[in-house]
């Protein structure tokens, strides 16, 4: 569609995902050009732990993002 994602947030389903896929999913999420990532419930600690960083944040029930839309 020629539009890169900014924000990917959700349950990333990887608690018992290897240190290796992890690394995979978060470089190819960074490749494509996502600026924040929000891993909630199931995502496992790896991923959290593998995020913490200028792409990671937090969140939960409740969470509140405001984001004004650029368009290129």
């Amino acid at each position: 569609i020629g539009a890169r994602p900014y924000i990917v947030l959700g349950g990333f389903h990887m608690a018992g995902a290897t240190p290796q896929e992890v690394q995979g999913v978060v470089s190819q999420l960074l490749e494509m050009g996502v600026e924040r990532i929000y891993p909630l419930h199931c995502s496992g600690e790896a991923i959290r732990s593998y995020l913490y960083g200028e792409n990671y944040r937090g969140g939960g029930v409740g969470l509140e993002i405001i984001q004004d839309v650029v368009n290129d």
